[in-house]
């Protein structure tokens, strides 16, 4: 079992603060789709530079397209980036062959 922190409100420096706080105690570290609204995937290369070693998923919940989307997110820092399961299953397989190219992961959201 792995403990994933969830970060989905908060203002930026709130937010740094608690990865700082708990980073030790998670095991992966997750920025929600309105985190990257907010702030930008600067966010996750701040908390990328926090935590170089753990792992991050950015949660923007790809639906069509998305290989753009995702090498952004992977570029940032991300190692996880979100899809949604009812995309056409085209997009999905460009995108788990887009995270091979980045040695990251796919993961397939339900909601």
């Amino acid at each position: 079992m792995r403990l994933q922190l969830a970060i989905d409100h908060g203002k930026e420096h709130e937010i740094l603060a608690v990865v700082e706080k708990v980073a030790s105690e998670v095991d992966i570290v997750e920025i929600g789709f309105p985190m990257v609204v907010t702030y930008g995937l600067g966010l996750v290369k701040k908390i990328r530079e926090m935590v170089p070693a753990k792992p991050i998923c950015v949660d923007v919940k790809v639906y069509h397209g998305g290989t753009g989307v995702a090498s952004r997110c992977f570029d940032a820092g991300a190692n996880i980036v979100s899809v949604l399961s009812v995309a056409p299953d085209p997009v999905i397989k460009k995108l788990v062959e887009k995270a091979k190219t980045y040695d990251g992961e796919i993961l397939c959201d339900m909601s």
